[in-house]
């Protein structure tokens, strides 16, 4: 009686055992659920899961990745940085040239201008020199040659000052060229770094 119902015990026990393992058992042939970051073997592959494709494909914002699944806006997005990414590199050494060029050029400019402070000063003693002999009204007429001959020399040293105006105007402008180089490298860096970010949002790990 009592073997008999120790068995009795033990296949209760056992059905119950097995109907739990059926319950909290997962099947051996259920599918890993696909998401950023979930690892997968085979380059290039792709499935969907609802509305959302992914790729096995090796992430570009790590280093040394391995393959997983990525979502379609994912490989988009960092594709789309990656490859801003290598414009930047581009446009680094395009505008760094640019302006080297652009600054040799300012450079001989400004050397140029150097004279114009040289010019303004003789404009001032010329002047000066002019009107106190004219002011000598006693002598104005012992002085009139060399009041003719001072008032020769400030015309000219005025006409040659009014030349440099086009050469400061050009160094205005090259100025501006140089800051927009800088500038439009500098928007580029910019939408680099935004595009980074929109990517790290699309690749999510479990998105």
């Amino acid at each position: 009686m009592e073997v008999f119902m120790l068995r009795k015990v033990l296949v209760l026990a056992g059905s119950a055992i097995l109907v739990v393992a059926s319950i909290t058992a997962v099947p051996a042939n259920a599918a890993t659920k696909i998401s950023n970051g979930v690892p997968c073997s085979k380059n290039n592959a792709t499935t969907k899961v609802g509305s959302v494709t992914y790729k096995c494909a090796k992430n570009a914002l790590k280093k040394n990745a391995k393959l997983t699944w990525l979502s379609s806006s994912c490989v988009k997005t960092s594709k789309g940085y990656t490859k801003s990414v290598s414009d930047l590199a581009k446009e680094k050494v395009d505008t760094d040239a640019q302006i080297v060029s652009f600054q040799e050029g300012l450079d001989k400019l400004k050397v140029t201008l150097e004279q114009v402070p040289i010019l303004a000063a003789k404009v001032e003693d010329y002047t000066q020199r002019v009107n106190a002999l004219k002011a000598d009204t006693e002598n104005l007429a012992k002085n009139a040659a060399t009041i003719t001959a001072w008032n020769t020399a400030l015309i000219r040293t005025k006409t040659a000052l009014l030349s440099y105006r086009p050469i400061s105007q050009q160094v205005i402008t090259v100025e501006k060229a140089i800051a927009e180089f800088q500038n439009q490298y500098k928007g580029a860096a910019s939408d680099s770094k935004k595009l980074r970010k929109s990517a790290k949002v699309a690749c999510k790990k479990g998105r």
